[in-house]
């Protein structure tokens, strides 16, 4: 089991230890126990889990959607792109959901006869650390009431959500901290706040969703 999967699971036992008529337990103080049958207990968990924590889609784009339907979309919605290529579509000084984003970035992946939508980027650009993590904190907030498994991994790093597509690689829950990419933990996406060599905005906060791993390429 993913960390990803392991946050979305306690989200979903988290709201089942103040639901008392649950047909599944019975709540004592912090014990949670199963009763009826555990096995449908520990699927109705799971399925929860599943159900409410994974990233579908966002802009009104699903992810796994192909590169023409994702940029049609886009352009109606935001006009024409900063920059775009076969493998990313790029846009400056957006509005979207109430923010202003510096830069936002949707990438594609291709497997030479089909493309998808595999990941996408937010990101606004402040002035200090204290406007960064309070941006960062805004973004933890709107996540968490979609996604209900989304935490504070520490100061500048929040993840939750599933992805999408089953994840595949086997990595250690005690490097989660040291700098790899939160998607290869199993999350759907990551609030973090990050450096950058530019004098007036030396700080900015990102949403990163995925990449997801569309693409299946085996020996």
């Amino acid at each position: 089991m993913t960390p990803g999967m392991i946050h979305a699971v306690g989200s979903v036992m988290k709201t089942l230890q103040q639901e008392d008529n649950h047909p599944f337990i019975v709540v004592k103080g912090d014990t949670i126990r199963e009763k009826n049958d555990p096995v449908a207990f520990l699927t109705a968990v799971f399925h929860q889990a599943i159900e409410k924590n994974t990233v579908k889609e966002i802009a009104g784009i699903p992810f796994g959607c192909s590169y023409d339907a994702a940029a049609t979309v886009l352009y109606n919605k935001f006009g024409k792109a900063y920059y775009s290529d076969q493998s990313a579509i790029v846009y400056k000084h957006i509005f979207y959901s109430g923010e202003s984003f510096s830069t936002v970035a949707f990438r594609f992946q291709s497997d030479g006869k089909s493309d998808y939508f595999c990941g996408a980027l937010f990101a606004i650009y402040v002035r200090n650390i204290d406007e960064a993590l309070k941006v960062k904190e805004r973004f933890h907030h709107r996540l968490a009431e979609r996604y209900p498994s989304t935490s504070l991994i520490d100061e500048k790093l929040s993840a939750g959500g599933l992805p999408p597509v089953p994840y595949r690689r086997t990595v250690s829950f005690s490097n989660m901290q040291k700098g790899n990419n939160i998607s290869d933990f199993g999350f759907g996406f990551e609030i973090s706040v990050m450096s950058q060599d530019e004098d007036d905005y030396p700080y900015f906060v990102r949403i990163k969703y995925g990449p997801y791993e569309y693409v299946k390429e085996d020996f």
